[in-house]
């Protein structure tokens, strides 16, 4: 998120604007959420849709 960004949304609300910071691992965690599947092996896969 920008500065810039994070100075309108809360311009856009009464309420208090809240985030998270993350990383690309946590993400990929949250989005890809699978006990069958070796972690890395996910993100060798994310990694070769983001180059197509």
């Amino acid at each position: 998120m920008t500065f810039e960004w994070r100075t309108y949304a809360p311009s856009l609300m009464n309420k208090p604007l809240k985030g998270i910071l993350t990383g690309l691992v946590i993400i990929l965690y949250w989005l890809f959420a699978r006990e069958d599947i070796y972690s890395p092996n996910i993100s060798q896969v994310v990694d070769i849709i983001n180059r197509i």
